[in-house]
């Protein structure tokens, strides 16, 4: 009975202006906490309307497990594009299975360079395409940036604090072209099947047309 559901807010104007107030300083950090971070977590937010309006001070966030982190706070996000998702899931499944390896949880204050490297070794060991290795690499970096963002603590940056030999980048595939004497061998082939004739065909009228055998493939 105190509450005016037309317009939203208390019959009762010295409550009425004090929810407005809160109203106002709930968009004006939230628009710093934007401007400083890029994002804005619910966690992130709910400590800086603490610090504004409840005087307290941040909480000491002194421990963050990276899988947890991965699942609440980054694939919570319903808006993020399905591939990205995937890519956040395939990092947090690796993370797991390291941390069974490794016999305890994965911290964010204990993962310095030495366990980073164990890290990358056991996804080395468990994927052989370089690619995958450096995309795992690149979310990792990013998870980690979020971390930092998201609860003002320290972290291990790859960026910064490794050799350039141990950074992680994608490697372009050769263009690979074939040279006479190898067409002339496809020519020559004799197909076994009309789908492989067809395929066939289509392969070297794609290579006398210019294209690049990579492409083709």
């Amino acid at each position: 009975e105190e509450w005016s559901k037309a317009e939203k807010l208390p019959y009762h104007k010295t409550t009425r202006t004090q929810l407005l107030q809160i109203e106002k300083t709930i968009q004006e950090v939230f628009s710093v906490q934007l401007a400083i971070n890029d994002t804005v977590s619910c966690e992130s937010l709910k400590i800086a309307l603490d610090e504004k309006l409840k005087g307290k001070t941040r909480q000491i966030v002194n421990r963050i497990r990276i899988a947890e982190f991965i699942e609440k706070e980054i694939m919570s996000d319903e808006d993020m594009k399905r591939w990205t998702k995937y890519g956040y899931e395939h990092l947090k499944s690796y993370i797991e299975d390291f941390e069974k390896v490794y016999g305890r949880p994965v911290y964010n204050h204990e993962f310095d360079d030495r366990v980073f490297r164990l890290f990358m070794a056991e996804v080395r060991r468990k994927n052989n395409r370089y690619n995958s290795v450096t995309n795992i690499y690149k979310t990792l970096r990013a998870t980690l940036n979020k971390i930092k963002r998201t609860y003002k603590v320290p972290v291990f940056n790859p960026t910064e604090e490794l050799p350039k030999s141990e950074k992680q980048a994608n490697i372009k595939p050769a263009k690979v072209y074939l040279n006479f004497e190898q067409i002339q061998c496809v020519m020559m082939h004799k197909p076994q099947s009309k789908q492989q004739e067809n395929v066939k065909l289509i392969f070297l009228t794609l290579l006398f047309t210019g294209c690049r055998y990579s492409d083709v493939f």
